[in-house]
């Protein structure tokens, strides 16, 4: 009979290890191992070896692999470039899958400088119509979810809500169920960012129930951390401290819990529970510095702050402002950083020192451009000062 070749023969790894598909194998798992600049060169070893090969579709993938390791190393000029030759030989190929030419290199849209802005918009338009002239469901819904991600950057909030929840509708039509629950997600939680409830509550609870169904605890954890966030900001705090709770319950996962501590903290100062608060801003601001996330550590800082100061206690009170002002590299945070600890001067009756202090949050949020926080800080300012006016007059009185 004919010679036949098991699956497993050494000849068989042989041909395959010294073949373009094997190279672009091996570049394949460095890119997925994020060793960028090992893939970089195994990319670029395969890409010769199906130009010689004359094989357009290899060469293209081969290409697009080149595009992910420039990209993943800041090489956006690079990176472009090898996109665009992959979108160029996968046409000329034909392409396995009408969608596949028009999604090369999409993702990298998202790291436009706002000079590109307008190109980029139009690459996004352009890739939609086309898909959706061969009716891909699925990468028109991916394409929107771009949209959104891309529109959000560029601060149109609305036309990235409208973005995802297209996404989201496409998603459905086409049954991706992984896509639901992303596109529903991003909505629910751009929703609540920008302040639309509603909008927030049905996202976030159909992507709840989606990555549930998927078995996703994490997503279902974050989404579920999302929706206690809106609770509390609508003032359902009980039901927001359960939400929390569960969220907690339902995962391992480091930052969720962490999360849901610091959460949990705000919810329990708020109730007048500072006691109970200031041992759940303790374990969050500890998991977060095992995180390393430091801008979430100064916030649990803030909190803690906060409560001590309820409690009357402003030793502990300043020295968890002066931690937190450490880590606080945004300005916005440095404001709050400074209003609050203004607060404690305030408290403390020393109402000199809180307009000092009540001054550098001024400065801080107009350096972040935040008038809010601007507004609310000389408004502080000038309660301290009637205050120290008060006590002086009353000095001035007592001595006379």
């Amino acid at each position: 009979g004919a010679a036949t070749v098991r699956p497993d023969t050494p000849l068989v790894a042989f041909a395959m290890d010294n073949s373009p598909a094997g190279a672009l194998a091996r570049a394949a798992a460095a890119r997925d191992a994020q060793r960028w600049e090992e893939s970089r060169r195994l990319f670029a070893d395969a890409r010769l070896a199906y130009q010689v090969a004359n094989d357009a579709g290899g060469e293209a993938a081969a290409w697009a692999g080149i595009g992910d390791a420039e990209r993943a190393l800041g090489r956006m000029a690079e990176a472009r470039a090898a996109y665009t030759r992959a979108r160029e030989l996968h046409q000329q190929a034909g392409g396995a899958t009408p969608a596949a030419h028009v999604l090369f290199g999409l993702e990298h849209l998202l790291d436009a400088q706002p000079s590109e802005f307008a190109q980029a918009r139009t690459r996004l338009i352009g890739a939609h119509t086309i898909l959706d002239q061969v009716q891909d469901l699925a990468g028109t819904a991916y394409v929107s979810l771009l949209r959104g991600k891309f529109e959000e950057r560029d601060g149109k909030y609305d036309a990235a809500r409208l973005a995802y929840a297209d996404s989201a509708a496409r998603y459905e039509r086409a049954a991706d169920q992984s896509g639901i629950a992303n596109a529903s997600f991003q909505f629910g939680r751009l929703a609540l960012l920008t302040g639309y409830p509603d909008q927030a509550r049905s996202g976030l609870e159909r992507a709840r129930e989606t990555f549930t169904a998927l078995g996703d605890t994490q997503g279902a954890a974050i989404a579920l951390l999302l929706r206690g966030r809106l609770e509390r900001v609508t003032g359902d705090l009980e039901q927001s401290f359960a939400t929390l709770a569960a969220a907690e319950a339902s995962t391992q996962d480091p930052g969720v819990l962490a999360e849901a501590a610091l959460g949990s903290g705000e919810i329990l100062r708020l109730t007048g529970r500072s006691e109970a608060a200031v041992a759940q801003y303790r374990r969050a601001a500890e998991a977060f510095s095992g995180l390393g996330d430091a801008h979430a550590v100064a916030e649990a800082q803030i909190g803690l702050g906060r409560a001590y100061t309820a409690l009357g206690n402003y030793e502990k009170a300043r020295q968890a402002f002066a931690d937190a002002g450490v880590l606080a590299r945004d300005p916005a945070l440095r404001g709050l950083v400074h209003l609050y600890a203004g607060d404690v001067e305030l408290a403390a009756q020393q109402a000199q020192r809180a307009a000092e202090v009540y001054a550098d949050a001024a400065d801080a949020f107009e350096a972040a451009v935040v008038p809010i926080g601007v507004a609310a800080a000389y408004a502080r300012a000038a309660t301290a000062l009637l205050q120290a006016g008060e006590h002086m007059r009353l000095h001035e009185a007592a001595s006379a």
